[in-house]
């Protein structure tokens, strides 16, 4: 498991691996999703230190824990793990290969913020571009959405997910818990 706080270095914990990528290169990764957020973990001490107090800064109030997810054996057979915990169970984090990293969620917040409005910026200046080349104005962008499933509980709602997950699992992502 390795660990990294707002300063910039990383501390291993577990089964005492050296640590190979820096901070950087683990944030970098957080926001490519090639490492998934799959569990909160707050931080008691700090929470019960500023319980009833004002503040803006929630830095360390929460750490992220990340890892590679494996979606290959729900791609395959949804059934077999229906619930996002049983495809982290599956992933095996934290063992074998598949290291933990712990993250401050308010850095990795600002940092997908700023990643985002980047990425907002140069889609834009192309669109815009594009565009102009082929109307002589810009328009906004429309996300176009096959469809979405909302949830109410015992409606049916899972059903439809696991179906359209069956139906075509490359192009359908589900996010299924129990109540």
């Amino acid at each position: 498991i390795l660990g990294f706080g707002g300063g910039g270095s990383a501390e291993a914990d577990g089964d005492g691996d050296s640590n190979d990528m820096d901070e950087e290169e683990v944030l970098e990764m957080i926001l490519k999703g090639d490492l998934q957020l799959v569990d909160l973990m707050p931080d008691s001490g700090v929470l019960h230190h500023l319980k009833g107090r004002e503040t803006d800064d929630y830095s360390n109030f929460y750490k992220g824990k990340f890892c590679r997810v494996d979606w290959s054996a729900h791609e395959q057979d949804p059934s077999s793990t229906p619930m996002f915990r049983d495809v982290i169970a599956n992933s095996k984090c934290g063992q074998s290969g598949n290291k933990e990293f712990h993250f401050d969620l308010m850095q990795v917040v600002q940092a997908a913020r700023a990643y985002d409005k980047e990425a907002a910026a140069a889609a834009a200046a192309a669109l815009m571009s594009e565009q102009q080349e082929d109307h002589g104005h810009a328009s906004p962008h429309v996300l176009e959405l096959g469809g979405v499933v909302f949830h109410e509980s015992r409606c049916g709602s899972t059903l439809v997910a696991n179906l359209l997950q069956l139906h075509n699992p490359a192009e359908n992502i589900v996010y299924s818990e129990s109540p």
